[in-house]
């Protein structure tokens, strides 16, 4: 980071804060990427919610078909 707020031009000898904006740069980067981190984290918890809900419904719907006297594998219309 300060080599690059030192650079000026190629061939050229660094000088000290010649480019003071990139650090602001380097900042909002820093942000981007918490912000893009915790989005990668929030679609990994929505992802698991929902599996979770898949399953326990899955679930639900396996023990109304048990109850009705159906098997697991028998569709609820196949009679018909």
């Amino acid at each position: 980071m300060f080599k690059a707020q030192m650079a000026t031009e190629v061939e050229e000898q660094p000088m000290r804060d010649a480019n003071k904006f990139i650090a602001f740069f380097f900042v909002l980067f820093m942000v981007r990427m918490v912000h893009v981190c915790f989005l990668a984290h929030m679609g990994v918890v929505a992802l698991s919610v929902l599996g979770r809900v898949r399953q326990v419904s899955s679930r639900g719907w396996h023990e109304g078909m048990q109850k009705k006297g159906k098997s697991k594998d028998e569709a609820p219309n196949a009679g018909a």
